[in-house]
Formats: C-alpha cells, structure tokens, sequence
C-alpha cells in the first residue's frame, strides 16, 4: 500500500485507505492541540465506541488490502 522505495514514498492501491487513516489522525491531533491551548488538559481513556472505530478501520484496511491481492475488485474502483 504505502512504502518507500530508493528514498522516496511509493502509494500502491487506493489511496483513500491512506487518505481515511491519516486524517483521522490528524483530526484527533487538532482536537488536542485546540484543548491545550485553551487552557484544557487532555487525558484520554479508552471507550468502547474509539475501540470499535479502530476494529473498523483495521477490517476496511484488511479487506482493501485482500480485495487488491486477490484481484476481487476492478482495478477502476481501487484507483479512486
């Protein structure tokens, strides 16, 4: 999916996966910089529904990856 060949970044397979995965996190990382500049402190604890988000995540990142591998999706549809 995403590597780096002779120094540079090399995007394999649908770049939404990559796209999805990123901005999550950078979404969560402004969520925290906003709270602490306000004045706020952050202690984050796990719940259930951050917990299902992730097995979520996984399973869709799962099956994009086994989708390419085993050639079960048009090469259109992983290009978007």
């Amino acid at each position: 999916m995403v590597g780096i060949h002779s120094g540079r970044l090399v995007l394999n397979g649908p770049v939404w996966i990559t796209a999805v995965v990123v901005s999550r996190d950078v979404v969560l990382s402004i969520g925290v910089l906003v709270i602490h500049v306000a004045g706020g402190t952050v202690h984050p604890a796990p719940t259930r529904i951050g917990k299902m988000s992730t097995v979520f995540q996984m399973l869709t990142v799962l099956a994009a990856m086994g989708s390419v591998y085993f050639q079960l999706v048009p090469v259109f549809v992983t290009k978007l």
